[in-house]
């Protein structure tokens, strides 16, 4: 639903939203600065700039560096990571208090890992990164897991390639089940091999 709200006159408000469901009352509130001038701002500052690098430390971890253009301590900064550049999860949380942070994934996944930072401000709303990419691969141009697989195969390259590629899946009989052709800007890609009988197979 939507309200509209009109103020008669310049000053700070407090919008409360009551929410009352089975006898249980809950309540959330939202101070409103109104001022004429749209270069005054009262206690709001732009959004809080942050920029974020990642980057692979011995030990087969991951190091998650980020800065802001100012200390924010009201805030909250969330580390996330995804495999497939989508699906983030949640890794570390840490107040905002000064303007320098890191964190190091000890567990990242073999081959691509995507890394964001989530600002969290007072009033709850979220700001996201652009994600940064981590390659791992130990000793390989590229990696292929898991091995066993049961429903989904994916397969991760150190870089963009130049060209376009076609990945073959073959039955270990020599038969060709499935092509699948790259673009030159893709990095990895999910197999769905939910269709295919159990055996062994070859990419």
């Amino acid at each position: 639903p939507t309200v509209n709200v009109t103020f008669s006159q310049f000053g700070v408000y407090t919008v409360t939203l009551t929410v009352v469901n089975n006898d249980c009352t809950a309540y959330a509130y939202l101070p409103i600065y109104v001022t004429s001038s749209p270069t005054v701002c009262g206690p709001f500052q732009a959004p809080v700039s942050i920029g974020i690098t990642a980057y692979s430390i011995p030990g087969g971890a991951v190091q998650i560096d980020w800065q802001t253009d100012r200390g924010a301590p009201d805030h909250t900064f969330c580390v996330e990571v995804a495999t497939d550049g989508h699906t983030f999860r949640r890794l570390s949380e840490q107040r905002g208090d000064g303007r320098h942070f890191s964190f190091v994934d000890e567990s990242p996944s073999p081959g691509n890992n995507y890394y964001r930072i989530a600002a969290i401000d007072p009033a709850g709303e979220v700001r996201l990164t652009d994600p940064v990419q981590v390659g791992l691969f130990p000793g390989r141009p590229a990696l292929v897991y898991p091995n066993p697989v049961v429903d989904q195969l994916r397969v991760d390259w150190k870089a963009e390639l130049g060209d376009e590629v076609v990945l073959a899946l073959y039955h270990i009989s020599g038969k060709l089940v499935r092509t699948v052709a790259v673009e030159a800007k893709q990095i990895g890609h999910t197999f769905d091999l939910s269709d295919l009988p159990a055996g062994s197979y070859l990419l």
